[in-house]
């Protein structure tokens, strides 16, 4: 079902953004699709997590090409692989208070720098980690790899990993963590 409303509102999206005719020229057109695009994929395949955050304000360090939308490829087995990443986040996964043990983790998923392979090594390790207890917190970050990115990985990558331990030690009270047990996990 869910999967049947999130094609219709691609198609919709098509129609009204690429296809029909709007009332957005040129950048603010692409950047309205962008937008739209990015909160309905993380509606469809970021669905168990609590919360999604933004790591970065306007402020973030952005490069060029960040107009290009988010890309999902779906693999033969259905798993979710998301690349050209330009607005870092993480998809929050938190206990309920009953069993929540104080820790969380980070997690980021791996993909060689060119890709996130975001459901095996992001949201279900994240289910399993909230079934225990422990909040978890999928990354969603800037990919160094892929092909005509700007970003690195010792600037970039690393810049949002410690900001997503940041923003999660900041919201520890809100999300019933103690700030000093928050780890990071990458695969």
């Amino acid at each position: 079902m869910e999967r049947q409303q999130f094609e219709i509102e691609m198609r919709y999206l098509r129609n009204t953004y690429i296809g029909g005719k709007t009332r957005f020229k040129g950048k603010m057109r692409r950047l309205g699709f962008c937008t739209i695009l990015t909160v309905l994929l993380t509606l469809a395949y970021g669905q168990g997590g609590d919360e999604v955050v933004f790591l970065w304000s306007s402020k973030a360090p952005i490069m060029a090409m960040s107009h290009q939308p988010e890309q999902v490829r779906i693999t033969d087995q259905g798993e979710h692989v998301v690349s050209n990443i330009h607005a870092p986040n993480i998809t929050a996964f938190i206990p309920p208070p009953d069993i929540a043990t104080g820790a969380a983790i980070v997690i980021a998923p791996g993909g060689g720098h060119r890709e996130l392979w975001i459901d095996h090594e992001g949201f279900n390790v994240a289910r399993f980690l909230k079934d225990q207890g422990i909040a978890a917190f999928v990354l969603k970050y800037r990919l160094a790899n892929m092909e005509g990115s700007e970003y690195t990985v010792d600037e970039h990558a690393v810049a949002d990993i410690l900001k997503a331990v940041e923003l999660v030690r900041s919201k520890a009270q809100a999300w019933n963590i103690k700030p000093e047990r928050v780890g990071v996990m990458g695969f």
